[in-house]
């Protein structure tokens, strides 16, 4: 795991179980990804709610689950909207047959 994801996998683990420092967040979310030392491409993804960009620099499932409950998003719209699927885009997913 790179230390970009690292940091950002703790960032949103810590944003969805601490209640302080979500509600920090949703106050000014620039002053909390800067203190996270993220990539700005990743912290960019954040601000714009990019789930797509997230799963694909590899956040797990459940850390990009637990951050769109805590940013409003509706991940099935998302995945929706974007036209794919868990399957279709997960780089490890077995393939039956």
């Amino acid at each position: 795991m790179s230390g970009d994801l690292y940091r950002l996998s703790k960032l949103v683990y810590r944003l969805t179980t601490d209640a302080a420092l979500a509600e920090a967040f949703k106050r000014d979310p620039e002053s909390i990804l800067q203190s996270a030392e993220i990539a700005p491409e990743l912290a960019e993804a954040v601000r714009r709610g990019d789930l797509l960009a997230l799963y694909r620099r590899g956040l797990h499932p459940l850390l990009l689950m637990q951050l769109s409950l805590m940013l409003g998003i509706d991940i099935q719209a998302y995945y929706e909207t974007q036209s794919i699927s868990g399957v279709e885009t997960a780089p490890n997913a077995r393939r039956e047959g």
